[in-house]
Formats: C-alpha cells, structure tokens, sequence
C-alpha cells in the first residue's frame, strides 16, 4: 500500500504512483487513475496535503488519509515494478510518500517468514508444504475473487435498477417533452394569430392616428384662421370704438363750449336784466317825478312814459333773452351729460373689447402651444 499522495496548494503538480496492473487495486477519492499507453496504472493525487496530516501506521487511517491511500494486491509472482515521483522534482523539497508491504485490510494475519531449518528437509513435507502455500494462495484469490464478484453483481444489479429508472424517467421525459411540443405547437400558433390580429389593429390604429393627425392639423389650422378673422374683427371693432371715444370726446368738448356760451349768455342776460330793473326803477323814478311835475314839465311825463315803455319792452326782451339762454344751457347741459355717458360707454366698451381681445390671443397662444386634443378613435 501507498499512503499521503498529495497534490500542491495551487493544483500545479501531484505525487504519483505508477504500478503494473495488479488482480485487486484499492484507491482512495482523492485520486484519480490512469491507464498508460504501456498498460501501467498512474494513481495521481488530487487533494492538496500538509505534513500534519501524515499516517504514522497502516493501521487505523483517517478517511481524508484513506482518501490519500492506494492498495495493490499481487497474487502468484516474485517480483514487481512501482515507481513513484511528483511531477515536479527539481524544486528543492523532498517529498514523502509512505508504503508498506503488508495491507492490514486484506491480510489480518501475515504469515511470518519461515527459519532456515538445520539439515536437510523431508521432500514429501517440502512438497507438502507447497501445496499448502498455493492452497491459501488458491484460497485467497478465490476469496479475491468472489468478493470482487459479488461487488460487481451488486454494482451490475444496482446499474441495472439505475438503467430501469433512467428508462422510466426517460419514458416520462418524452412524454412531457411530447405533450410541451404540443402545447408549444398550439402556442405557437395561438402567438402567431395574436400576433397578425395585434398587427392588423395596430396597422388599423395608425391609420386612425394618421387621420386623426390631419384632422387635428386642418382644425387647427381652421381655427388659427378663424382665430386670425377674430382678432382682425377685434382690432376693427377697437379702432372702431376708438374713433367713437374721440368722437364722443369732441362732443364733450362742443357740449362743454356749448354750456359755457349759455353760461356766459346767461351772465349776460342777468346783467340785461340788471340794466332793465335799473332802467324800470328809473322809469318809476321820472314817473313819479313827472307825475309830481306833471303840470310843469307834461312832456317829460310823456317823454318819461314812452321811456318806460321802452324799458318794459327792454325788460321783457331781456327776460325772454334770459329764458332762451337758461333753455340752452339746460339743453348744453343734458348734451353733455349725453356726452359724458356716451364717453363712459366708450370705456367700457374698449375695456370690454381689450379683455375680450386678451382672452383670444391667450386661447391662440394655447392652441399653438399645445399638442391637439387626444382621439377616442386612435385607440
């Protein structure tokens, strides 16, 4: 037996053995064997080792030290050839490789070497002697024999249990794999029905978006020329109220000339009126002196009465003036009131139209801005 074949840290270079092939080869998991070109056996290592881990006997291993162990066993010969190296010698470190010639597991009690016998040996016992040897060697190759038989039935029995399962597992996996290749078949086709009903409504949908696209672009453009006639209209109806507001503020104006002539007429019809009263008082005045004179000075009286007449006729001429001048001013007056809320109207009007112009340019903003309005019939 061969004991610590180890492999280095990094999985470069291992320990081997090299044997001829031998009836019985018992070799760890932690070996790997192969066959040469020249028959030999190569028992590599594969686990890496340290010398803590080193059998000191045959007896009694470990199962990583078992797991590191080759035993041959040669049956009927007088010599054989074992090499043994590492695939790496000259790195300076001697390796160690372990071996005996006396496998405990096989052979629990070796027969000892027999002592040389003084005088000469009775040819019969000699003779007897041999048959016993090749007896029990006879004996332990049988036993070789039948065990390895009877591990290869049990390893022959339990392939054929493992080729029946793999049998029924294949079985099962055809069957599964028969009934997937169905079901992949129908939805394959039910895929490829969805796929052209999803293609001919996409195709149907783009058609929708590509008309509705147009007729967003003719709303819109509709919309920007209605948009534009709007704004037009607006700037007309604001030129136009613009026009009205300076009218009316010219009206004003005349209205406010207007009702300051009448006020100045009116002025001047107090002071007719003024004049008239002093007149009158003065009439009444001569009157009276003429009446007290009337004897002495008969045509002043006349004189002063037909003066009082005309100072009447001054008086009511001048209320009339005065009448007809507080008419107009009164007629100014309305006239500018008129004017006034004509001009009021104006404001409001323009306000009006700026607010609504305002609002129409944001709306036209919006619409340019904005993307156009989702279709229902896109989808």
């Amino acid at each position: 037996g061969f004991y610590d074949l180890d492999e280095s840290k990094h999985n470069g270079h291992h320990e081997f053995v090299i044997a001829e092939p031998s009836m019985v080869a018992r070799f760890g998991s932690g070996l790997e064997v192969e066959v040469l070109d020249s028959g030999k056996m190569k028992f590599k290592a594969t686990n890496f080792g340290l010398g803590e881990d080193d059998p000191v006997s045959n007896t009694g291993l470990t199962s990583a030290q078992e797991a590191k162990s080759v035993r041959l066993i040669y049956n009927n010969v007088d010599t054989f050839t074992v090499s043994v190296g590492w695939t790496n010698p000259n790195h300076g470190i001697p390796r160690e490789v372990a071996f005996s010639l006396h496998d405990p597991l096989h052979c629990s009690e070796p027969i000892a070497a027999p002592s040389q016998i003084e005088g000469s040996v009775d040819e019969a016992d000699q003779a007897a002697a041999d048959k016993a040897e090749a007896a029990l060697e006879a004996l332990e190759e049988a036993q070789d024999r039948a065990e390895d038989a009877e591990k290869e039935a049990d390893a022959a029995e339990a392939a054929q249990e493992e080729a029946e399962q793999a049998a029924a597992i294949a079985e099962k996996k055809e069957a599964r794999a028969e009934a997937a290749q169905e079901t992949e078949e129908e939805a394959a086709e039910k895929a490829e029905d969805k796929a052209e009903k999803q293609a001919d409504a996409a195709e149907e949908r783009a058609e929708k978006a590509e008309a509705a696209e147009e007729k967003a672009k003719d709303a819109l453009e509709a919309a920007q020329e209605k948009a534009e006639d709007k704004v037009d209209a607006a700037q007309d109806k604001a030129e136009a109220a613009q026009e009205a507001q300076e009218a009316a503020e010219e009206d004003a104006k005349d209205a406010q000339e207007e009702a300051r002539e009448a006020a100045e007429a009116q002025d001047d019809a107090e002071a007719e009126a003024k004049k008239a009263a002093v007149a009158l008082k003065k009439a009444e005045a001569a009157q009276e002196e003429a009446e007290q004179d009337a004897k002495a000075a008969h045509h002043e009286a006349v004189e002063a009465e037909h003066q009082t007449e005309v100072a009447v006729a001054h008086a009511d001429q001048a209320e009339e003036i005065a009448s007809s001048k507080e008419s107009q001013a009164e007629a100014a007056e309305d006239k500018a009131d008129c004017a006034e809320a004509k001009a009021e109207a104006n404001e409001e009007l323009r306000a009006k139209q700026k607010a609504e112009l305002e609002h129409m340019k944001n709306q036209i903003t919006d619409m340019l801005n904005d993307h156009p309005a989702h279709c229902d019939d896109c989808d």
